[in-house]
């Protein structure tokens, strides 16, 4: 009987050091998070405009480097696709595009699938980005990189 009582205070320090870490975690997210219910996103939608070089996982569940952009296309500018380019960055094929009407999730940090794939990617600097058909992993070279595309 007393080993059960040792065991079971021991399970519930260890339960409240768990939920201690958790809850240092959330508080440090939403203080990272506060600033964006407090400026104005122009910067981050110029970034995203002007692009980032970011890596891209392709099919076969490697890194490449890209430069990815934001563009406005279609008739009076009706459309907006997130586009990426192979080195040297001049090209951006059709293939290589995604149009952001069909996009039904973004995952970003833990709901991105890319810090799972790597072991020494950081969550924060990665999203994904879902249609119906198929899912775009990106890992971005800073947090900030990674909110500019996600906001």
């Amino acid at each position: 009987l007393r080993s059960h009582q040792e065991v079971l205070r021991s399970h519930q320090e260890v339960l409240r050091s768990h939920q201690e870490v958790l809850r240092s975690r959330q508080e440090g997210r939403s203080a990272r998070c506060k600033h964006l219910h407090r400026r104005d996103v122009a910067k981050q939608v110029a970034s995203a405009l002007d692009g980032i070089y970011i890596k891209k996982v392709n099919q076969k569940g490697k890194l490449q480097e890209r430069f990815a952009k934001i563009s406005i296309v279609g008739e009076n500018g009706s459309q907006m696709q997130l586009q990426w380019a192979k080195p040297p960055y001049k090209k951006f094929p059709k293939s290589s595009a995604l149009d952001l009407s069909r996009v039904i999730l973004i995952g970003y940090g833990y709901m991105a699938r890319a810090w799972a794939l790597f072991d020494d990617v950081l969550p924060e600097r990665c999203f994904s980005v879902h249609t119906v058909r198929r899912s775009f992993d990106f890992v971005c070279e800073s947090e900030d990189d990674a909110e500019n595309f996600v906001v």
